[in-house]
């Protein structure tokens, strides 16, 4: 029987879908050297009938758990489907995770197979081995001498192999698992989040109602594949008939860009903000009349609000600012963008209001992975956009809010459980099947979700008032020398914050105001830094109640990474971790 969009119930039925409706020499490319490679759709698919019927003939059976650790490249998605075909259950893993969180996750899943992306991640976890209570077999994504290579495993695929294949794809149930994500987490160890294949067929075709692709379109992929959105995401793009083209990197994402030309790519806010800063910086560097338009079309961009009434005099302008600013923006971005998807955490309002000015429209979104993982997003249409907002619900996305504000969401995209974790998951889904998101969120105009805070971050001062942390974060990162900020103060008199330096903007401004320093930490002294951080937090205060106002901060010269430990892979702040480590900072601020 053909694969049609009502016949798609397993998420392997997509790629059967995808080669009956949409075949093309180009469905993934990825760049070795300066060459692109481009795998067929056919290639992809017969591939991953044979990496399938490989695991079979190793003695993978149906039901096995088998772990991917890598980068985005072809090879992700052929073992993704491969592990899907042959009955098994795959466990994406970042490939920067920490070795405290690659122990737990072996430890506790036990994977049969670990596909590694590269000889730095076999080596990596190959060192691990001997703290796990099992030997799992290891194989590389990537060629290198004696190491057990997965196209040896596609190479020794035999006939009878394949026709078990055949067998379990047809007699896999769409209620079945298909993979367990291990959540990176903010605060304690990962949990396992079981995701049935119709969960996640759900979430894709819901998500294809509202994500705005062309068959042929070129996407660009270069959030780790691991990350729940960004594999939901590629799902939805193979549906739609779109390329996909793998970025070597997050180093290299802006070269991508120019030579790929995408028409849209899936990112988190850290990396939008990290954009921004980079364009405001060039227009602190132009000179003169270059300089002057700059700001004033930035001006213009940030009062842009998608849906909302503008003058014939406000379009005329942004019409002049979008040919002579806004076009180079564009460029920058490969001159064909039509859309960015931005998930993972909330935007920044001037963010969304100042890339839809300049004419490059963000689909804010909003989930979590138990939700596999879209629960509701804004859409192109500005008529149902609304900066600020998670947007619409999915269509099957049913949402009610507890008595204290707490988002609740049931439908078929609505996980299976925690892996090995009956107790947590009793505590996050209820007997109805309402899952609790953790949320305080409020409706905007009685349709697009608005987030207020979660709900273990919000906190009492002493006082008895409630402080909603991650609203005031949002505000202060408006200012262009505030690189990443903490609010705290649970029970204390008032709250407070830990900044951290946007040093690319603060240098410029610096050097704009003619201020000479030796050092950072002698600029950070400087009197004129100190009252600009100052000013920039009392421009902000005006905006809030007087409890919520920030009445003491701390300049923190060291910027919070992954690799430092203070963020997720997925670049949200570890909140209990940068407390624990600044400790002495707050006490002092609250010792004055």
């Amino acid at each position: 029987m053909p694969t049609t969009p009502e016949t798609i119930t397993r998420v392997f039925d997509i790629l059967d879908y995808a080669q009956a409706k949409y075949p093309t020499d180009q469905f993934c490319n990825y760049k070795r050297g300066d060459s692109w490679i481009s795998f067929a759709t056919k290639d992809v698919n017969t591939l991953s009938d044979k990496l399938a019927a490989g695991l079979i003939a190793s003695g993978v059976k149906a039901g096995d758990l088998v772990s991917i650790i890598g980068y985005n490249c072809p090879e992700w998605n052929i073992v993704d489907f491969g592990i899907q075909k042959a009955g098994a259950v795959s466990i994406p893993c970042y490939h920067n995770l920490s070795e405290v969180d690659y122990v737990f996750i072996l430890s506790q899943a036990q994977p049969k197979l670990i596909f590694c992306g590269s000889l730095e991640v076999y080596q990596n976890i190959d060192r691990l081995i001997n703290q796990l209570p099992y030997q799992p077999r290891l194989v590389c994504l990537q060629q290198y001498g004696a190491i057990p290579y997965w196209g040896d495993m596609v190479d020794q695929a035999t006939t009878e192999a394949l026709e078990v294949v055949m067998s379990n794809k047809a007699s896999i149930q769409p209620n079945q698992l298909c993979t367990i994500l291990y959540t990176s987490g903010t605060t304690g160890s990962p949990n396992g989040v079981m995701l049935s294949h119709a969960n996640i067929v759900a979430n894709v075709q819901d998500c294809a109602e509202h994500i705005p692709v062309k068959p042929g379109d070129r996407f660009l992929s270069f959030l780790p594949i691991s990350h729940a959105l960004e594999r939901t995401v590629l799902y939805v793009i193979m549906f739609g008939g779109v390329q996909i083209w793998y970025a070597e990197g997050i180093d290299s994402v802006a070269a991508s860009l120019k030579e790929v030309k995408p028409h849209l790519f899936t990112t988190v806010p850290r990396m939008l903000e990290k954009v921004y800063d980079r364009i405001i910086q060039r227009g602190y560097d132009q000179k003169g009349i270059k300089r002057l338009l700059f700001f004033w079309a930035l001006h213009l961009a940030q009062q842009y609000r998608p849906g909302k009434p503008r003058t014939v005099w406000y379009d005329f302008q942004l019409r002049i600012a979008r040919k002579l600013v806004f076009s180079k923006w564009q460029e920058a971005l490969g001159g064909n963008l039509r859309v960015v998807v931005s998930g993972g955490a909330a935007l920044q309002d001037r963010l969304g209001s100042v890339f839809w000015g300049a004419g490059i429209p963000i689909m804010e979104g909003y989930g979590m992975t138990e939700a596999s993982p879209v629960i509701s997003v804004n859409h192109l249409l500005e008529a149902n956009n609304r900066v600020a907002t998670l947007g619409l619900p999915l269509r099957r996305c049913l949402v009610k809010l507890s008595d204290e504000g707490e988002l609740m969401v049931k439908g078929p995209n609505v996980f299976m459980g925690y892996f090995q974790n009956p107790e947590l998951t009793a505590r996050v889904l209820d007997a109805e099947g309402w899952l609790s998101t953790g949320d305080i969120v409020e409706w905007v105009e009685d349709r697009f979700l608005k987030i207020k805070d979660r709900k273990k971050d919000l906190f009492k001062t002493s006082g008895g008032m409630y402080i909603p942390p991650t609203q005031l974060e949002l505000m202060l990162k408006e200012s262009m020398v505030v690189e990443q900020a903490i609010v705290v103060g649970e029970n204390q008199k008032f709250p407070a914050a830990l900044l951290t330096v946007s040093w690319e903007n603060l240098r410029s401004w610096a050097a704009i105001h003619g201020l000479v320093w030796t050092n950072d930490i002698d600029m950070l002294n400087h009197p004129e830094v100190k009252q600009k951080y100052e000013r920039e937090v009392a421009g902000q205060n005006e905006k809030l109640t007087a409890y919520k106002q920030i009445k003491k901060f701390v300049i923190l010269p060291d910027t919070w990474t992954v690799e430092s430990g203070e963020l997720t892979v997925t670049m949200k702040v570890k909140r209990r971790v940068v407390i624990q480590q600044y400790a002495a900072h707050i006490a002092a601020m609250y010792a004055e």
